[in-house]
């Protein structure tokens, strides 16, 4: 199966919105800047903020500690 593609314009709209809500750094690259879990876990919480402790998200680099937050965002 594979993911969709967005075209520039809707590419375009995804960062205005993203750049909308409050997160603790500036987007630049998507897949890079929201593969630790941690701007997932700061966009459940703006919206849904009863179903994510930000205290439980640190920033990393390593995989093995970019698991660890995404598997504590799926609990």
């Amino acid at each position: 199966m594979s993911l969709p593609t967005l075209d520039d314009n809707s590419v375009d709209d995804l960062y205005k919105w993203l750049s909308a809500v409050p997160l603790s750094r500036h987007i630049k690259n998507i897949a890079k800047d929201f593969s630790d879990g941690v701007l997932v876990a700061e966009l459940i919480a703006h919206f849904l903020p009863r179903y994510v402790s930000l205290a439980n998200y640190t920033p990393v680099n390593s995989n093995a500690l970019k698991r660890y937050n995404w598997e504590t965002l799926n609990k």
